[in-house]
This record gives structure tokens, C-alpha cells and sequence, in this order.
């Protein structure tokens, strides 16, 4: 039974389809598609912005440093009440003084800011 309809239902579908023309989309069809593809597509250029300017990165240096070899010139080492605990004058012949001990915590601390904001940009990148 379901022979006979689907010999049916081919035969509606072939008298259908020879009275119709079979239509073929245009001579530029191709073009105006793409254009119409590009034009809705907007590339946004992703320009890189870093976290600490370039200008704040060289005063920030410049000023580390200064407080680095400014603090060389100390003759007398000078510890801090938080360092106590830690002497490393007795094992080195080089004394540390409090302004390089400031220089060097300092330039720590900037890392790890910079670290900070670089891992929280590269993670929005990556959702």
C-alpha cells in the first residue's frame, strides 16, 4: 500500500516540477553576497593598553634606582624594626642600609601589582 502512494506522490512531484521553470540566481549574486557579508561584519581592532604607562614605568624605575644607589652611598647600616629578627649584615661583607631595604620591598611590590593586572587582562582574553 504505501508503494502505491509513494508511486503516486512521485508522480504528482515529476508533473509539478516539469511545469515549472528552474529558476538560477543571477550573474553577480556572488558578489552581492560577500559585499553585503562584509559590510555587516565589523572588525574591532584590539589595540594594547598596558596596565602601567610607559612614561609611569621609566619614573617608576628611574626613582627605584635612585633610591637603590642613593641609599649605596649610606655608610652606616641601618635596620628597621620589622628586619630585626633577620640579620644579614653578620653573613655578608656588603651592609644593606634602610633606603635599599625600602628600594628593593618597593620594586617588589610594583611586580607584583604589574603581575596582578596582567593576569586579570590576559584572563578576560580568554573567556
Amino acid at each position: 500500500m504505501e508503494t502505491n502512494e509513494d508511486k503516486q506522490l512521485e508522480s504528482l512531484i515529476g508533473k509539478l516540477l516539469k511545469d515549472s521553470a528552474l529558476e538560477s540566481p543571477s550573474e553577480d549574486f556572488t558578489s552581492k553576497i560577500m559585499a553585503h557579508a562584509l559590510l555587516s561584519q565589523k572588525h574591532e581592532v584590539y589595540t594594547y593598553k598596558p596596565p602601567i604607562s610607559r612614561t609611569a614605568f621609566v619614573l617608576i624605575s628611574g626613582f627605584l634606582i635612585a633610591l637603590f644607589f642613593g641609599g649605596a652611598k649610606d655608610s652606616k647600616p641601618q635596620m628597621t624594626n620589622w628586619l630585626t629578627g633577620l640579620d644579614f649584615n653578620s653573613h655578608l661583607a656588603f651592609h644593606f642600609s634602610r633606603i635599599a631595604v625600602y628600594a628593593v620591598v618597593l620594586a617588589t611590590l610594583m611586580l607584583l601589582i604589574q603581575v596582578y593586572f596582567l593576569q586579570k587582562q590576559f584572563y578576560k582574553h580568554l573567556k
